[in-house]
């Protein structure tokens, strides 16, 4: 039989921690068993219904510590019921007399089990019910009675009311050390298909496990949140506290709450019997049914994804590191505009600039050693315009031989039929215009045989000096 101690601390609960540490100095105190003391008074004690209405307002009052279900624990605590707060609230607002309903909410919070049921409850009845739905915080409104109050059409708070607390906080008891001095030992046999059962929570590896677990139910919170307000998921996870509360003033800056004021000035502005000069000002310029018009859950941002999915930022970044460093290799010094990590991204430019200078300084050194003396100035040109490999030299080179080559000739057959009293090219004997008599295939053997001649020596010559040796010959016969 489990104490009342015991079933306090074997829930996840969404309570500020103070009010959760009183909750279970109430249930550790002599009491064994729930069971012992329904038997010691003789009857269970149903938790009261307490709905009052005025002026057509119906007010439900949500106070302390909300738990899932009703029991004798949530009487001896002062505590509500989701269980009973979802009954009262469904027949308030079916209620042909009620035309509006106030949450009065003084509670730090209470177990998960049960809050998102009950908020989408109050979101249905919000959005389908031609009723609004007022969640109004008096003193305390934090954690799990924030999660629920975020689902009303509105929120309201007294000026010094405390509002925010999100977050998810499980406290697991650990009597080993007790039972240990008491002469006890605990023997657990757990199956061995099913290792994460019962993990330890001395290890870090067991910590880590229940860590997990109290995170998934905290980003639900936070996701449900954020989808009542109509706000992204990063503005609940940097804005809302951050696990800490916020007075009522800063909680309607930071778009947690819609209003500032009294439960008498609510009353009258849901009825219609705010008196002129009162403090309207104080409260939403209209009280009516919220119509949300998307749930803004489903925007994607850096915090959502590193929130909900960290597995898959780690794959990004990495793929990120990746595709800077490829697209620094192909673009060399062209700044990278990929979304990777900066640093893959700067060693991605680094190694493109020095495979694009090592390249150019290759292109340079071929064409140095391709270089054909006389041809200087060409490899140079080359070399200038940054683009000519040594096969373009080369190229180059040939043409420029092949013209030289045939400049030769023609001043070669000049020279011969001068000295041979010949016409020129193209004239005839008598200076006229007619067929050449003397060509210059004939001047292109004896070059050819001229290096011939050289090759067999062991020389290379080139056709220009090849052909300045025939023309001395020519010159001389």
């Amino acid at each position: 039989m489990q104490s009342a101690y015991e079933l306090a601390a074997a829930v996840a609960w969404a309570m500020e921690e103070a009010a959760f540490k009183q909750l279970l100095t109430i249930a550790e105190r002599e009491n064994p068993s729930i069971e012992a003391l329904e038997a010691e008074w003789g009857q269970k004690l149903d938790s009261t219904r307490t709905v009052t209405i005025r002026d057509g307002i119906a007010t439900v009052p949500v106070i302390g510590p909300i738990f899932a279900r009703a029991n004798l624990f949530t009487r001896v605590s002062g505590a509500t019921s989701f269980e009973i707060l979802a009954q009262d609230l469904t027949a308030a607002i079916k209620s042909p007399e009620v035309k509006a309903v106030v949450l009065k909410i003084n509670s730090p919070g209470g177990t998960v089990d049960g809050t998102n049921e009950t908020a989408q409850l109050i979101r249905d009845l919000s959005t389908r019910m031609d009723k609004p739905i007022v969640a109004y915080g008096s003193h305390v409104l934090a954690s799990a009675a924030y999660w629920i109050a975020s689902a009303a059409n509105w929120i309201v708070a007294e000026e010094t009311t405390e509002v925010g607390s999100i977050g998810v906080v499980m406290t697991i008891v650990d009597k080993r050390a007790r039972a240990a001095a008491q002469g006890l030992r605990e023997h657990r046999i757990v199956s061995s298909q099913s290792p994460m059962k019962d993990v330890d929570l001395a290890t870090d590896d067991g910590r880590s496990v229940v860590q997990g677990r109290v995170d998934k139910l905290a980003h639900e919170f936070i996701r449900a949140v954020a989808g009542n307000r109509d706000v992204p998921i990063e503005t609940v996870m940097t804005q809302f506290g951050r696990g800490n509360v916020m007075i009522a003033d800063d909680a309607k800056s930071a778009g947690m709450i819609d209003a500032v004021g009294n439960y008498e000035d609510l009353l009258r502005a849901l009825s219609g019997r705010m008196p002129a000069g009162g403090p309207r000002r104080l409260l939403p310029a209209k009280l009516g049914p919220r119509r949300r018009t998307s749930a803004m859950t489903d925007k994607i941002t850096a915090a959502s994804i590193a929130a909900e999915h960290p597995e898959v930022a780690t794959a990004l970044r990495a793929e990120g590191d990746k595709a800077g460093y490829e697209r620094g290799k192909t673009d060399g010094a062209k700044e990278v505009e990929a979304k990777g990590i900066e640093a893959g991204k700067k060693l991605g430019i680094d190694e493109g600039r020095k495979l694009g200078a090592d390249a150019e300084f290759e292109r340079l050194a071929a064409i140095d050693a391709a270089a054909v003396k006389g041809f200087e100035q060409l490899a140079t040109e080359c070399k200038a315009d940054r683009k000519s490999t040594a096969a373009d030299y080369a190229v180059k080179v040939l043409a420029a031989q092949k013209q030289q080559q045939s400049g030769e000739l023609d001043k070669l057959k000049t020279d011969e039929k001068a000295r041979a009293g010949l016409p020129a090219a193209g004239q005839t004997q008598d200076g006229g215009k007619g067929e050449p008599e003397f060509t210059a295939a004939d001047m292109a053997k004896r070059i050819d045989a001229k290096m011939r001649a050289a090759a067999k020596d062991g020389l290379v010559i080139s056709p220009a000096e090849a052909a300045a040796e025939v023309r001395k010959e020519l010159q001389a016969a």
